[in-house]
């Protein structure tokens, strides 16, 4: 039976900062598990760790004993960018396998496997896919690598950039996955009914709770800091003055519109063409928040921002950089916010937010529309669009209209 994962007393801390505390735990190779809790708890470190990326790839200090098996990990990051290294999708996909100098038939069997799992042409070039599509990508080659090489399958924030079809697609397959994974995700209802077992971190790292999916989920989460299924609140329209206009997107003052559509169907492009030729009154949210993150510190990227309700107060003097993934995207948020343009893009903003970064999120965009600016939105978050949007613009359905 492979080996699992043993942890007894582990700490983990990255340049001097603990996040990890005193986690004890045995993960058996059979469970799927969900790894949930509030921005900055561990959560990708750990995952960071099980693979053996820290310390040996990422600098770090582990304490305690940790153990894990010898097969190397299929780890998809949450930022699909830092992962895809190929030219094209199939080069990509077969990587980590002509890294073990697997034979060129196997080779071409799991490439063959992983464009079924991409849904995408194998000379596609990864530096012109979408930021959904270069999830595919990730996921495929962890899932291709992990049936062939054997390690254990490691999902951080992995499925966060998919639209509707590619979900269901990827949860499908995960179904029918022989053995186990550990995902993390700030999102509980997409994973119900696929998990086990659920483990919850508190924001000092330490391991609130673990046990049975049920049992777990029938607890308080929300009192732990973890997003919970929100209900629908639907504006009513508002349509003030014509503000700006890009082909079948028009953009009214105090509205909010959500721009839908598959993946690779252009919604980010279209965004970026329009702050393009509004350029003096557009704030725009990258789709990686880390595009807009340039100060030394927490502190200078944010100045006249109360970090604390951020959750960011004891990282002032750190380098943005440092930051978790949620926390990075809280930043960056708040510095578009700031801005107050009469144009806000926000490109997947929910993307790592737990339950108050979530909140924030709502209250703030609420706080735009109601000053008489617009907000355009992309996401394939449901909840986030029922929740703010006045209205929805499907960019594929557009497209295809026309």
């Amino acid at each position: 039976m492979p080996k699992g994962f043993s942890l007894e007393g582990v700490g983990i801390a990255l340049e001097g900062h603990p996040l990890l505390r005193d986690l004890s735990l045995a993960i058996n190779p059979e469970e799927r598990i969900l790894l949930l809790g509030p921005s900055g708890s561990g959560k990708s470190t750990l995952l960071a760790a099980l693979a053996g990326l820290v310390p040996e790839a990422v600098p770090g200090e582990i304490s305690g004993a940790l153990s894990r098996p010898t097969a190397p990990a299929a780890l998809v990051f949450q930022d699909p960018e830092t992962q895809l290294v190929a030219a094209t999708v199939a080069e990509d996909i077969v990587f980590a396998l002509e890294n073990r100098a697997l034979p060129r038939d196997l080779l071409q069997q799991a490439a063959s496997e992983g464009l079924a799992l991409a849904r995408l042409p194998a000379d596609r070039e990864c530096h012109r896919l979408s930021g959904g599509e270069r999830q595919r990508v990730a996921l495929a080659a962890a899932l291709t690598a992990h049936r062939h090489l054997g390690g254990p399958l490691l999902l951080d924030e992995a499925i966060t950039d998919l639209d509707e079809d590619s979900t269901a697609a990827f949860f499908a397959t995960l179904a029918r996955h022989d053995g186990g994974w550990i995902a993390t995700d700030h999102r509980i209802d997409p994973w119900r009914g696929l998990v086990d077992r659920v483990l919850v971190l508190d924001r000092s790292g330490r391991l609130a709770l673990d046990g049975p999916a049920a049992d777990v989920f029938a607890r308080d989460l929300g009192a732990l800091g973890i997003r919970l299924p929100g209900h629908s609140s639907a504006l009513p329209a508002r349509s003030g003055a014509l503000l700006a206009e890009d082909g079948p997107l028009k953009l009214h003052a105090g509205e909010v519109v959500a721009l839908t559509g598959a993946n690779g169907c252009g919604k980010t492009t279209l965004a970026r063409r329009l702050a393009t030729a509004n350029a003096k009154r557009t704030a725009m949210l990258f789709q990686n928040p880390e595009l807009g993150l340039t100060a030394a510190t927490v502190a200078e990227q944010a100045p006249g921002v109360d970090l604390g309700d951020l959750g960011l107060a004891e990282a002032r003097d750190r380098h943005p950089l440092r930051l978790s993934h949620g926390q990075k995207r809280r930043l960056a948020l708040a510095g578009v916010f700031a801005a107050r343009r009469p144009l806000t893009i926000l490109d997947e903003p929910s993307n790592g937010l737990d339950a108050d970064g979530f909140a924030g999120l709502l209250a703030d965009i609420a706080g735009v529309a109601a000053d008489g600016r617009a907000v355009l939105l992309i996401s394939h978050d449901a909840e986030l669009i029922a929740r703010c949007a006045h209205r929805s613009v499907d960019l594929g359905e557009t497209a295809h209209a026309g």
